[in-house]
Formats: structure tokens, sequence, C-alpha cells
């Protein structure tokens, strides 16, 4: 896997492809079938459909989805650099969505 800063993550995130941060922290996990998984430590933050349209949850204190400092910096991070087929789901749509449920591995 490339290891990456975290735009590279984002990056890669969005082309469908796997890197990591330098910390692991951040991840871009590409699968098999089309799909494309954005973890913040283990927590699945966000989706890449094989389509290309990019799905990301909410996790951040606004929106009553706090996990922590840096899950709501890559949330942010995400949201404010990827202008282009970014759908923001709230964390309680997130969590029931079937995209949501898709194992990172």
């Amino acid at each position: 896997m490339k290891v990456t800063t975290n735009d590279g993550v984002l990056n890669a995130w969005r082309k469908g492809l796997s890197a990591c941060n330098h910390k692991g922290t951040l991840t871009s996990r590409a699968q098999p079938d089309g799909y494309c998984d954005l973890l913040s430590y283990d927590l699945k933050i966000g989706c890449r459909t094989p389509s290309g349209k990019l799905v990301l949850a909410n996790y951040t204190a606004p929106a009553g989805g706090f996990k922590s400092m840096t899950t709501s910096q890559h949330v942010c991070l995400a949201r404010y650099t990827t202008h282009k087929n970014l759908e923001l789901m709230n964390p309680l749509v997130w969590e029931s969505s079937a995209l949501s449920d898709r194992m990172p591995f």
C-alpha cells in the first residue's frame, strides 16, 4: 500500500486506489469489486462506489456524530477537498445504510 500524506490518501480515494498516511490513521482501501473505502483509524467514514460517487459520513460534533478530533479532521479535510460527486451523510443515516456495512477487507 502506498504511504503518503493525508491529501495523497484522499486523492487515492477519489481515484479508487489504496493508500495510507504515515501514521496509518487515514486509509483508502480499494476493493476488487470497484468500491473503495475511506477509514479513519478503523472507522469507515466514506465509500467510493464503482461509478465514482463519493459518500462521506459526517462524523463531526455539529452533525452529532463526533468520534475523535482526528476523525473530525479527516472528515473535514475530505469534505473540503472533494467538490465533485460528494454526498455528505448524517452519521445516523450512514450507519443504517448499506454502504457503511461493507467491510474494509
